[in-house]
């Protein structure tokens, strides 16, 4: 532990009644022993600090003993200090135990501190020591562990994406007037056989607590569907086989549809089935909308969809990419509770059937148990509005949930003479050498951004994959014409490919023939995918937002 020092002339006294018993002086003008025996002070103590206060002060204002002869920064700039590590935390990009050491060195010597210990010149770093007083002085900080997150999902969450989705989102609530019944949210996850195990009671000392399961388990899609009105929809669940066995459905809930797949996974034909499972249990038509809020994967956005969507009364609204965490209610309020019970309730039934391994057909099963457990009133109806959508709140993120997106807030694009000196001052790894921190010029405003700069992220390129697409309403006319125009010109470009393979293929002219006809097809392909598609490298995606301009937040249009 670090050795804290303490005041030779006030190791015996009270610091608060210290001064107050100085104040009390000053206020009613009372001789020295009278106001040390009210405040049970020593009567020398009292007249150090008498003393000091006409040396240090006007004579009237309390001048406290300094705390250490040897003390490196001041209260304002361990304070910036402090705030420096929970901002940069905030963004992601926090402090290990070494780096903020190297960073307390390198701000001493920014500020020309007198009392720079040796062992901080030779370690280049500040002692364990200072760091251990440096947690204690402010207790506000503390030492955890880290969770990964994805630079992608770190940077998307930003005000201009937020706003999107609430214009968007808006928009439609004041063209058809929703109730909260009719609002509803549509998502997917996976359900496997091999689940994280639950926490055990153990022999304490042991290293780990080992649980018996399978190496490697089979998943399948679970599809659930909330509306904003506290009720759920009965689930949907895409089973990984081709046969249709009635043992998949048993113990699921009434009205549960269960959809075959090869792999398991969502695609344009089993999202299909999932509207016309939606459209049977709402009840939905072109008199009687609803609303359904979900995310921009590819399988969900082809022109079958849209215009089943279109002709059954489902106003479809988008999420924006990589913002499901903050913005989507079954991932807020939902989804956790769901899986949380359903740990549990595999973990009993590990228990009672030691022998037994769990299998895909018995999957459905517990779903749907732990789907009833999860899908309270209550749960159902704070993540709806946790995520502003309802009650309508488009200001329900404060500005610090932003910070994390900081990284990516692009300056000014420096001149071609100044791109180096630019990168080198801005780059979050590169630190200043002592000598150059000591040559600093010192200025009362110093703080530690002036020494090791916030994180900035350069200008990611344009891939070759799927182009960025925003919050939008897919059921508008004017995206169902985009999407057939980018249907047929994809037909094309695919026949004009393969009459040019013919040519020196003969033998595959027979596979051609069949795209004579430019009919759209469903688009199979995964919402995390990023392989690039040649045919539609060139074709612009109808749903693609402009670059952002000043004055035009919340507008977005077709490219």
């Amino acid at each position: 532990m670090p050795r804290t020092f303490v005041p030779k002339g006030e190791r015996q006294t009270d610091r608060t009644a210290l001064k107050e018993a100085f104040q009390y002086r000053v206020e009613t003008g009372c001789s020295i022993r009278e106001a040390c025996k009210k405040f049970g002070v020593k009567v020398m103590t009292l007249q150090d600090a008498v003393s000091r206060s006409r040396k240090l002060s006007d004579g009237k204002t309390f001048v406290p003993l300094h705390g250490s002869p040897h003390k490196v920064f001041t209260e304002g700039e361990e304070t910036k200090l402090c705030e420096y590590a929970i901002k940069i935390a905030k963004m992601f990009h926090g402090l290990p135990v070494k780096e903020l050491r190297k960073l307390a060195y390198e701000y001493a010597l920014a500020c020309k501190s007198p009392c720079i210990p040796s062992a901080w010149e030779r370690e280049q770093s500040a002692t364990r020591d200072w760091y251990y007083a440096f947690m204690a002085r402010h207790p506000q900080l503390t030492l955890k562990a880290s969770e990964g997150m994805s630079i992608a999902r770190a940077v998307s969450f930003n005000k201009h994406s937020v706003g999107m989705f609430f214009y968007a989102y808006i928009e439609a609530m004041e063209k058809y007037r929703f109730s909260p019944d009719r609002i509803f949210n549509l998502d997917e996850s996976s359900l496997n056989t091999v689940m994280k195990p639950l926490k055990v009671v153990c022999k304490k000392g042991k290293p780990v607590a080992s649980q018996i399961s399978r190496e490697r388990g089979k998943s399948m899609t679970f599809v659930g569907i909330i509306s904003a009105g506290g009720s759920f929809l009965p689930p949907v669940f895409i089973i990984p086989r081709k046969r249709w066995d009635d043992s998949f459905m048993r113990g699921t809930l009434a009205g549960s549809k269960g959809v075959l797949n090869h792999n398991g996974w969502m695609n344009g034909e089993c999202f299909f089935q999932t509207l016309e499972h939606i459209q049977e249990k709402t009840f939905c038509s072109p008199e009687n909308k609803i609303l359904l809020i979900m995310d921009n994967a590819e399988c969900h956005m082809n022109i079958k969809v849209i215009e089943y969507a279109m002709n059954n009364g489902i106003v479809i609204v988008t999420l924006p990419p990589h913002t499901t965490d903050k913005l989507q209610p079954l991932d807020v309020a939902v989804f956790g509770p769901f899986k949380l019970h359903m740990r549990g309730l595999l973990n009993d039934y590990s228990l009672m059937h030691p022998q037994t391994h769990i299998t895909e057909h018995i999957l459905p099963d517990f779903a749907s148990k732990a789907w009833i457990r999860a899908c309270t009133p209550s749960n159902v109806m704070s993540g709806f509005s946790a995520t502003g959508i309802w009650p309508v709140n488009r200001n329900i993120f404060p500005d610090e949930v932003y910070m994390r997106a900081a990284v990516s807030d692009q300056p000014e694009p420096p001149q071609d003479n100044d791109r180096e000196d630019h990168t080198a001052t801005t780059s979050p790894t590169s630190h200043q050498p002592s000598n150059a921190l000591r040559s600093l010029s010192f200025h009362a405003g110093l703080s530690p951004e002036d020494i090791r700069p916030y994180p900035k992220a350069a200008a990611r390129p344009r891939g070759k994959g799927r182009k960025r697409v925003h919050a939008c309403i897919l059921t508008d006319e004017e995206a169902i014409e985009k999407l057939r125009e980018k249907g047929k010109k994809k037909s094309v470009a695919k026949k004009k490919k393969s009459s040019k393979t013919t040519k020196k293929r003969p033998q595959e002219l027979s596979s051609s023939e069949d795209e004579d006809n430019p009919e759209v097809v469903l688009d199979d392909s995964s919402e995390y995918s990023d392989e690039a598609d040649g045919e539609t490298e060139d074709q612009p995606y109808p749903f693609v937002q402009k670059e952002a301009e000043i004055g035009d937040l919340f507008w977005w249009s077709w490219n």
